[in-house]
């Protein structure tokens, strides 16, 4: 009776000690199934990933396109133009286009006040005949 308590003493020590042997074949497919479980995570995760950057996208160019209005550039083209991923290089570029369209409107409006001002008739020489005509009536009183 000693010895099978002794022996029943002895086994589960004998379990403890031995490491979990898998055969080749069971290995390899739990090896497949994980690489197969990790990949479509992994899949998964670039998915997320691109979609919160589409995400990010869209709400930076919202937010740029309220930006822009603010500015006083009402068309929606301007966003093409100015797009920027740095905020301080748009708001240098919305400076620069507010700035460039200012001095065209200022050409433009110079041009039609030059167009449309009034030229007195006759020919260049009615100034120069009317002074003298003034300065010989001061002198000889004529």
């Amino acid at each position: 009776m000693s010895e099978e308590v002794n022996q029943k003493q002895q086994a589960p020590t004998d379990i403890e000690n031995k490491e979990l042997v898998i055969d080749e074949p069971l290995q390899q497919k739990i090896v497949e199934l994980v690489g197969k479980q990790i990949e479509e995570i992994t899949k998964q995760l670039k998915s997320t990933q691109e979609e919160n950057k589409d995400l990010k996208q869209k709400h930076y160019k919202i937010e740029m396109q309220k930006k822009i209005k603010a500015n006083g550039l009402e068309d929606p083209s301007w966003i093409d133009i100015l797009y920027d991923e740095d905020e301080k290089v748009i708001d240098f570029k919305i400076e620069a286009a507010k700035k460039i369209i200012a001095d065209e409107v200022q050409r433009g409006v110079d041009k039609r006040i030059r167009a449309s001002s009034y030229t007195p008739p006759g020919n260049d020489n009615w100034l120069s005949s009317r002074k003298s005509s003034f300065d010989s009536l001061v002198k000889g009183g004529k």
